[in-house]
């Protein structure tokens, strides 16, 4: 199966490894839910297809990351009096 790098997908690493895309998806993220014969199978398919996986797409997948970030200046100033501790207080109900 001849595909340019850029274009393939895990949908194409599980068809060729005649698994489906759960059971690849399982397979190359080490997870369990898979035997090791048909890992082994995945991952030589897809090592041999030349699959890397789509790092954007498994972070959407993983969900909200529950981060968040604040920029405080060191001093109040007379647009923004409220000093760094009130401002960089925990977000209520994330912890």
């Amino acid at each position: 199966m001849a595909q340019e790098r850029a274009r393939l997908r895990l949908v194409d690493v599980a068809e060729e490894a005649g698994v489906s895309i759960a059971a690849a998806s399982r397979a190359l993220s080490g997870s369990a839910g898979v035997s090791d014969v048909i890992a082994q199978r995945v991952r030589e398919v897809a090592e041999r297809m030349g699959y890397v996986a789509n790092v954007h797409a498994r972070t959407l997948a993983a969900g909200p990351a529950r981060a968040s970030g604040c920029s405080c200046t060191r001093s109040a100033t007379p647009t923004s009096p409220r000093s760094p501790a009130v401002c960089c207080g925990s977000v209520p109900g994330r912890g």
